[in-house]
């Protein structure tokens, strides 16, 4: 007997190809018992069931909410339909596997962009991320015992080196920019070395503080 998500008690049945199988998730089961965990007694559903439910209603709630900005759930929702939902959507949350998201991951590192170059490190490392706060929020809704994504390392590197401004051409920069209106943000970009966002939340809490 366990506890289900809705309160109650249940008796759980659980199949496998092989005796080992059939153990192995008894135990995890029992465990889950033991620390009090609540288990869903129903069959969970794919990635592409929960992905429609959670872009869909948990995504929108948390943006009614204030937790997250409309265009973090649009981008979530454009990366999702892209590149999770096409190559895992057929799996259940159950069946997914580190196995499975690593040979995931690493197809999205050879696969080409539109622009006809491999997706970069950071946009892969983007998609892990994506999937790991979704099957977060399934573990925590009790569709799932565990979030797999948490198990498997995204690629590292990719970062540009960034080259900074040379003093001639910083000088050269802030001449042209001498009879710009927006001449002293460009000081304070080039005499802070900020990058463009942080100018311009900079200068909109200015703004804000002055009443403009």
């Amino acid at each position: 007997m366990v506890r289900t998500v809705e309160g109650g008690w249940k008796r759980k049945t659980v199949y496998g190809s092989t005796q080992r199988d059939v153990l192995h998730k008894i135990t995890k089961i029992r465990r889950a018992v033991d620390e009090g965990v609540a288990l869903s007694t129903s069959r969970p559903p794919t990635l592409a069931e929960y992905g429609a439910t959670w872009l869909g209603a948990t995504l929108a709630t948390a943006v009614h909410l204030g937790h997250l900005k409309q265009s973090t759930q649009n981008s979530y929702e454009d990366q999702w339909r892209r590149h999770i939902e096409p190559a895992l959507g057929r799996y259940r949350l159950d069946a997914l596997t580190p196995a499975v998201l690593r040979s995931w991951l690493a197809a999205k590192s050879s696969k080409q962009s539109a622009r006809g170059r491999p997706l970069s490190p950071r946009t892969v490392r983007y998609l892990h991320a994506i999937l790991r706060k979704a099957l977060t929020d399934a573990v925590r809704d009790g569709l799932v015992a565990r979030n797999v994504a948490m198990l498997v390392e995204p690629p590292r590197g990719g970062g540009r080196r960034v080259q900074p401004l040379s003093d001639a051409e910083a000088g050269k920069l802030l001449g042209v920019a001498a009879g710009d209106r927006l001449a002293a943000l460009w000081y304070v970009y080039v005499g802070l070395g900020l990058r463009r966002g942080e100018g311009l939340n900079l200068m909109d809490g200015f703004l804000s503080g002055i009443g403009a």
